[in-house]
């Protein structure tokens, strides 16, 4: 295992702040906090997106001494394997990018883990004894199309130049606007079988290539012409760019300027189970820690929105024996998707409260995108909780089981 402190912070508390919280009660038992996190930048903002929602409610232990917060970046597997071009269909081979920050975990080496919901294994496969303690406020949960403005693509790459000039006449100055405008034959960067599913449906001349590797690394492939457009998800292109305007403080965005970026309708490619959400996970038995995260910064909206989701995708998970020929079986996710939302008052977020309408869509697909299988339920007029999500989440995987039937694949 491969890890190093980055980030150490003291808090102390000032005799103005009159709050005593249930978080605050727990910090004699605590007095110091290990966050585990990947070492990606993206990954260590959403650590300190923790940290920083951590530091909101804590102060001083009771007994007068400060409290720590550290850091500890933790090298997951996924992030030592290369992409290859030819993995296709992309859920050939299971990626894991939690399982060495687990296991540091379980081995009292880290507190709290902190990843992209997301990222978290089904839990028929997940490892026992750790449990997800708070969900952050959900980001934009959906994806984004992802070009370079005309006349910013350096022509390199595998396409001679003047299929890159036809390109560039058929992007227009200011990058592709949608899936449907992209030219004949574009090359999209993905390393996600749920996207390659929808994409495929969608345009089946599209090219896939598989890029994984940090949002950077993947910009730059784009710009050196490996691919012609990416897909990434809009959350965490989102908290790269807001920590860069931080940093530039107004000056010239070297990460940005350059390129398009559009949000690609949910009815095109429905996002992710728990896109958009960072999720802070512990010891089962840490009980202080448990009650900690989920008293002090545990997003109500955003825990019911990730439990339906997971459910539905537990249970497909799940069914993954019954759905495969013996020929086509793989050790990743099947190709599903799923979002629920509050649909009461529509925004850019997942997760509205106060609301008394809950919308949940959800599909099951085939890689190469031939068939794609979807379900919707809106509930009205219900008080939602975490026990009826997760009963919703069930009962639309259910439905696309049944239609899908046994040897789906």
């Amino acid at each position: 295992m491969v890890y190093m402190y980055t980030t150490y912070w003291t808090f102390v508390a000032f005799p103005f702040f009159d709050h005593i919280s249930p978080a605050n009660s727990l910090s004699t038992a605590l007095r110091s906090i290990r966050i585990g996190t990947r070492p990606s930048p993206l990954a260590k903002i959403q650590a300190n997106a923790v940290a920083d929602a951590l530091r909101k409610v804590l102060s001083t232990n009771q007994d007068g001494t400060s409290f720590d917060i550290s850091i500890l970046d933790i090298l997951a597997t996924g992030d030592e394997i290369p992409a290859k071009r030819s993995d296709v269909p992309l859920a050939v081979q299971l990626v894991d990018f939690t399982g060495t920050l687990d296991e540091a975990l379980l081995a009292k080496e880290i507190d709290i883990a902190v990843h992209s919901l997301k990222d978290i294994p089904p839990s028929p496969r997940w490892v026992s004894g750790i449990e997800i303690a708070a969900c952050l406020e959900r980001e934009n949960p959906g994806d984004v199309l992802v070009s370079p403005l005309r006349g910013n693509q350096n022509g390199n790459g595998n396409r001679n130049g003047n299929q890159n000039d036809a390109r560039n006449e058929s992007q227009g100055r200011d990058g592709f606007k949608s899936i449907q405008s992209l030219p004949q034959g574009a090359r999209v960067g993905t390393s996600s079988v749920r996207r390659q599913a929808q994409l495929l449906h969608l345009r089946k001349d599209l090219e896939l290539i598989n890029l994984r590797g940090s949002v950077g690394a993947r910009i730059t492939s784009l710009e050196e012409g490996t691919v012609d457009v990416l897909i990434l998800a809009k959350a965490g292109l989102n908290r790269l760019l807001l920590k860069e305007k931080k940093e530039c403080r107004g000056g010239e965005s070297s990460f940005s300027n350059n390129l398009h970026i559009y949000e690609i309708p949910q009815l095109d490619i429905l996002s992710g189970c728990c896109q958009g959400i960072i999720a802070a996970t512990c010891r089962s038995t840490d009980q202080n820690t448990v009650e900690l995260l989920r008293n002090s910064i545990d997003v109500v909206e955003s825990r019911i929105a990730a439990t339906a989701e997971r459910a539905f995708l537990d249970t497909l998970d799940s069914f993954r024996p019954t759905l495969y020929k013996e020929s086509m079986k793989w050790s990743g996710r099947p190709p599903l998707a799923a979002c629920m939302k509050n649909t009461s008052v529509e925004t850019s977020s997942c997760d509205n409260s106060g609301a008394d309408e809950w919308t949940f869509r959800g599909i099951l697909a085939k890689p190469d995108g031939s068939t794609v299988l979807s379900t919707e339920k809106v509930l009205k007029g219900e008080t939602m909780d975490v026990e009826r999500s997760r009963l919703l989440g069930i009962e639309c995987a259910q439905t696309l089981l049944n239609r899908a039937g046994p040897s789906f694949y």
